[in-house]
């Protein structure tokens, strides 16, 4: 047996070229570039930049209307949505508050607007009413996708688009303190409601913006314009509405976050579980972000639910819808 091994290594070696023996093989010169590229040459690769470091190159270089072209892109997109603890559905509240909480071209567009204001309002509102004219057609092209045969997406859908634009849109139209933005809204939220009743009901929300989220941006705008451009009458009203919702709908939390050029994003995961006291980011570039809050006052869900639902939230959404909008409409009379 070991003399039949032992023929079958030299059969073995007399079959190999001597130049691969002694390890004096050419590598012909395209595979020798596809290994460098690879860095398989001995050299060390080049280091590919991480998420956040894609993400930033791109929004600096980005205006004012490409920021919000692309505020659905993935470069800041997944990064934004993989803060949540839980899974976040696409078009709920929770998704909306999320979005507009953790997008870095969110962040951006609010550090232009506080360095010059002004800047930001004009090509907000247009972008909102194009996503609101866009949204049947992206509702549509959604739901036919989603029921027929799967998909590979090389970028966002037109529904991705249409409805993360008229999110962020919707909150700084709610943070704006002009009575202009209170009557976009208010048009707006008609529009959602139509649609909610048009459109069949899926695992999708039936409107660009969640209805609560357009609610509390409303709540914002009533409860923060100024006495002084609104009629004695809408200044009852709206003293009526401030007093019960100063008992029942929570404000927005001020949060202090990463600037949108900071080296690092205290949302990733990954940095929470390697730096869980936050040790690196106490000397980045910081911001004030209000957010709006997820549950009413005695902790019951901020969500609008359907009228017909017997759930508690719905209650509570019923009530609010009751005195906000009419509150609102009330401060448009001149």
């Amino acid at each position: 047996m070991r003399s039949l091994s032992l023929l079958l290594l030299l059969v073995v070696v007399a079959v190999i070229p001597a130049e691969v023996v002694g390890c004096a093989v050419e590598v012909p010169a395209e595979h020798a570039a596809r290994a460098k590229a690879h860095g398989t040459s001995g050299k060390p690769a080049p280091v590919p930049p991480t998420f956040q470091q894609e993400r930033l190159q791109n929004i600096q270089n980005e205006d004012v209307q490409g920021l919000i072209s692309n505020l659905a892109n993935f470069d800041d997109m997944h990064l934004a949505m993989t803060t949540s603890e839980s899974y976040v559905m696409d078009g709920s509240y929770e998704a909306a508050v999320t979005k507009v909480a953790h997008l870095f071209r969110v962040r951006r567009l609010l550090a232009i607007e506080g360095k010059v204001p002004g800047t930001v309002g004009p090509v907000i509102i247009k972008a909102y009413e194009e996503s609101l004219r866009a949204w049947p057609a992206a509702y549509r092209d959604w739901t036919a996708k989603f029921y027929g045969p799967p998909t590979r997406n090389y970028e966002p859908l037109d529904i991705d688009k249409t409805e993360t634009r008229a999110i962020v849109a919707t909150y700084f139209l709610g943070e704006s303190v002009d009575s202009a933005s209170l009557k976009v809204l208010l048009n707006g939220y008609e529009s959602h409601q139509k649609w909610i009743g048009e459109f069949k009901r899926t695992a999708r929300n039936q409107a660009p913006v969640p209805p609560a989220f357009t609610l509390y941006a409303i709540h914002r705008l009533v409860t923060t314009i100024p006495d002084q451009r609104l009629t004695p009458a809408a200044r009852v009203a709206r003293d009526d509405y401030r007093s019960w919702a100063n008992d029942h709908v929570s404000p927005p939390v001020e949060a202090e976050v990463s600037a949108w050029n900071a080296a690092r994003d205290e949302g990733d995961p990954f940095e929470q579980i390697s730096d869980p006291k936050h040790v690196s980011l106490r000397d980045q570039p910081k911001m004030k972000l209000r957010v709006y809050p997820l549950t009413f006052k005695d902790g019951t869900a901020l969500f609008d639910q359907d009228p017909g639902d017997s759930d508690e939230s719905s209650k509570h959404g019923e009530e609010w819808r009751k005195r906000l909008l009419p509150t609102a409409r009330a401060m448009l009379e001149r």
